[in-house]
């Protein structure tokens, strides 16, 4: 481990369109003690050539190209090869303000939180929305709030204390919602989690990408994700309410994916049932009731 050095990892898969952006953006840092970890997971289209050119311009910009096995190896790789006191990750379609990890080193040891968290932007093509709250020091179950508005758990626009990630890892084995339960568990490992209103991350919303090409036979995993979870709560004393919560409103997503590509019978829609009648009472908001009732009489229908 080197102190100060912040680790940079980026996993990457067939992203050329938009990952010169990404990698413009970490060689703009005003903060300059850095390395980049490039961990191509298999890419068919350019990406790696430009990865190729940036290792060349810049020894800090390191790349591994490895077989296509998902995001959650391939930041697993980064998190093996890195050497920084600080880590933080980058998705390979977004990008950083310039003094991104300037801000968040400065918080970080002013602090001594283990994990500072910044605000960011959602961009589209058509739209660029922030997400703001005021910035706090937060204990394990106030961040885990699912009902609080600092609870935001994807990886990205944190900046995380190698001391507090250790020997952590992304679960292999579950495709989505994979950064929700690192995250839980990087916070579980913590003591003070910063949140910053600084907006320092930009997020580019892709509307080709995961998170709206629900693959039916994967999406699945999100259960498993969100019970492991559950799970963490149960095991930390952590309220278990906004868990709960979470968890029925995955069970519900996981219905109408499966239903929507006409899967009717497997063991994704059996745990998604048995989730939903134990736990159809945390269902507090209407509009998700009245989609749990539609997909019930939709189901009944087809049963006739």
């Amino acid at each position: 481990m080197r102190e100060n050095l912040v680790s940079i990892i980026v996993p990457i898969y067939n992203c050329s369109s938009v990952l010169d952006r990404c990698l413009r953006s970490i060689s703009a840092q005003s903060y300059q003690d850095y390395e980049v970890i490039l961990i191509d997971d298999g890419s068919t289209d350019e990406s790696g050539t430009i990865c190729k050119r940036y290792v060349l311009a810049d020894e800090r910009f390191r790349y591994v190209r490895t077989e296509n096995q998902g995001v959650s190896a391939a930041r697993n790789r980064g998190l093996d090869m890195s050497a920084g006191e600080y880590i933080t990750f980058v998705d390979s379609d977004d990008w950083l303000e310039e003094d991104f990890l300037m801000i968040m080193q400065e918080r970080i040891q002013k602090s001594m939180a283990d994990i500072v968290c910044c605000c960011f932007k959602k961009c589209s093509f058509e739209d660029v929305e922030e997400f703001k709250v005021k910035s706090a020091l937060l204990r394990p179950g106030e961040a885990l709030d699912g009902f609080s508005s600092y609870y935001y758990t994807s990886v990205w626009a944190k900046l995380y204390r190698r001391t507090t990630l250790h020997d952590l890892r992304f679960a292999v084995d579950i495709a989505y919602s994979e950064d929700t339960l690192f995250y839980t568990e990087a916070v579980l490992k913590s003591k003070k989690i910063e949140w910053i209103s600084d907006c320092l991350y930009n997020y580019y919303d892709n509307q080709s990408g995961a998170m709206h090409d629900k693959n039916p036979y994967l999406y699945g995993t999100d259960l498993i994700a969100r019970e492991r979870i559950l799970d963490l709560y149960k095991e930390n004393s952590i309220d278990l309410k906004s868990a709960i919560y979470r968890l029925v409103i995955s069970a519900l997503d996981v219905k109408y994916v499966l239903f929507k590509n006409h899967i009717f019978d497997s063991s994704d829609i059996r745990n998604a049932n048995f989730i939903l009648k134990r736990y159809i009472c945390y269902l507090r908001d209407f509009k998700y009731r009245i989609k749990y009732y539609a997909l019930f009489i939709v189901e009944w229908f087809i049963k006739l």
